[in-house]
């Protein structure tokens, strides 16, 4: 019987965890475990400026990199007048019509 209360009370935990999870109440969950993770270019030609070029999303932060190079060759830009970062898992914020991103290289 006691083995019978102790897994119902697991089962209801990890239904819980999952639940919230997915709604966003833990950082993580089980579906984060099988989520591959995608990393985006932010690209600001001029670095005064808050208007950007964004990438399409890449496997991993070296292809993002290569992306910003690129970037940089084909505008022909000089040191210092621009600026990039790549995100990784970037999710576009309605309220403050931005993105967040769980990391952020430069």
């Amino acid at each position: 019987m006691l083995r019978i209360i102790i897994f119902f009370i697991l089962l209801v935990l990890a239904f819980i965890y999952v639940l919230g999870g997915a709604s966003g109440f833990f950082d993580y969950d089980l579906f984060s475990l099988f989520k591959k993770d995608q990393w985006i270019g932010f690209f600001y030609e001029n670095k005064n400026n808050a208007s950007f070029l964004k990438s399409d999303a890449y496997s991993n932060a070296d292809a993002c990199k290569e992306w910003v190079s690129n970037k940089i060759e084909e505008q022909n830009l000089i040191q210092g007048t621009y600026k990039h970062e790549c995100g990784k898992n970037c999710q576009f914020t309605q309220d403050f019509s931005s993105y967040t991103c769980e990391e952020i290289i430069k």
